[in-house]
């Protein structure tokens, strides 16, 4: 045990250094044909400089961090999309244990770099096994120059995975497990609601927001239990939360340099600049003298970098910590850290370690192979706990390869827990990045 512990440790200790220790100045060394423009220059080509970032702040209140995920303007995995005029039509479809095959539609309005005129978005689905529609309706409302400052409303009902589920399984591939493979990786709940927001665009990179919210939050039952695949065996039973009203309010802050095309679609990762960074730390509060059902707090930090060290040659790293109490001792179960499997610890089962802390951290090393493969290698270490310290706990530490088509397309992954006894060897398919 003391061997394993020495292992672990030695492992964070290289992640660390792996993430602070890089010099960015390396980077432009690279041939000056290849995609190493300063990000200042990649936008403007869509906008002046001295406007901040056109984005919107207006999705369903997941328990995540709360930055919308942006599809660009063509069919994907998740939905399509289209324009109507300046607005922007998107239509997806979702299929799960708790809404068997649902549609949802949405229009939205981004934000301009000049004027006052609101963005909005209109969303509605329908989720045919649960026989239940679904709904989100919000605004936001430029109150300074090159909207510096905003003030909005959201009202919804929205079937929402439990934490960080979404960031490690986007919704299609979620999808696509559960109607082809019978496994419906998300665990879900129900919350209804109103929320009030103020977000401060600081500069073009760092937003601040902060937000109230009063909503209802309920259990969701199996109402479906077929697939094309594996149908002698049933899907899991959905776990089930504590019911009852949630009021709260939460702080954001977000650094984020990714180059952007028009209307806030997120460029290409083949186009991104030598250093890139998607940083996101939240304060959450639960009840604080709001009254409710909850009394929590949590307080989460999420910190992506980018590397491209060579024009084939791409270093990503990702610290993911947070640690939070709720009522009783314990968070609820949909606001708990969970870990393990896609997208986090690869060598692990999904989501198979849980508590009120989590310490995760992340690095691979993707290399160019031909026209357009990718040969990837990567090391994960992190755990969460309920109690002691972090320095009590055993760091599991998984280390692997894979091969990936394309920037961010069809991607084969082995991994293998390196200090556990008897680990059995993973294998993933994806199709999109793990983070």
């Amino acid at each position: 045990m003391k061997q394993a512990r020495i292992v672990s440790w030695i492992g964070l200790a290289s992640i660390a250094l792996l993430v602070h220790a890089w010099d960015p100045a390396r980077a432009q060394e690279a041939e000056p044909d290849k995609p190493y423009t300063p990000r200042d220059s990649v936008r403007a080509i869509t906008k002046p400089l001295s406007t901040t970032p056109e984005r919107l702040d207006l999705t369903p209140p997941a328990p995540g961090l709360g930055v919308p995920r942006v599809e660009p303007p063509r069919a994907t995995m998740d939905g399509a999309s289209t324009w109507l005029g300046e607005q922007r039509l998107q239509v997806w479809g979702r299929y799960n244990r708790v809404e068997g095959p649902a549609l949802h539609l949405a229009v939205i309005r981004h934000l301009k770099p000049e004027g006052y005129i609101p963005a909005f978005r209109a969303q509605f689905g329908y989720a045919f096994s649960a026989e239940r529609g679904q709904y989100f309706a919000g605004f936001e409302q430029p109150v300074a120059p090159h909207h510096r400052v905003t003030v909005g409303a959201q009202a919804y009902r929205s079937f929402l995975p439990f934490y960080y589920a979404d960031e490690s399984l986007s919704s299609g591939e979620n999808s696509a497990s559960a109607l082809f493979l019978h496994r419906d990786y998300w665990d879900w709940y129900e919350a209804e609601g109103l929320r009030a927001l103020a977000s401060f665009y600081v500069t073009r990179d760092i937003t601040v927001s902060t937000g109230m919210r009063k909503q209802d939050e309920a259990s969701l039952d199996n109402v479906n239990d077929w697939s094309v695949f594996n149908q002698e065996t049933d899907f899991p039973q959905n776990p089930s939360i504590p019911d009852g009203e949630y009021r709260g309010y939460d702080v954001t802050v977000t650094y984020d340099t990714r180059p952007r095309q028009e209307e806030d679609d997120i460029s290409p990762r083949s186009t991104w600049p030598s250093w890139t960074k998607l940083h996101r730390v939240q304060w959450e509060r639960g009840d604080g003298g709001l009254g409710g059902d909850f009394d929590l707090w949590r307080v989460t930090g999420d910190l992506r970098n980018y590397f491209r060290i060579a024009p084939n040659q791409i270093i990503s790293t990702r610290i993911l910590a947070g640690t939070g109490e709720g009522k009783g001792g314990f968070l609820p179960a949909q606001r708990r850290y969970e870990i393990g499997g896609l997208g986090t610890l690869r060598g692990h089962n999904y989501r198979s370690l849980s508590g009120d802390h989590v310490a995760l951290g992340n690095v691979q090393y993707a290399i160019g192979v031909g026209h357009r493969g990718w040969a990837l290698a990567f090391i994960d270490a992190g755990t969460a706990w309920d109690s002691a310290s972090f320095f009590d706990q055993h760091i599991p530490i998984d280390l692997g390869t894979g091969f990936r088509i394309g920037q961010s397309g069809p991607t084969l992954l082995l991994a293998h827990a390196l200090n556990e006894s008897g680990a059995d060897l993973r294998v993933e398919f994806r199709f999109q990045e793990s983070y």
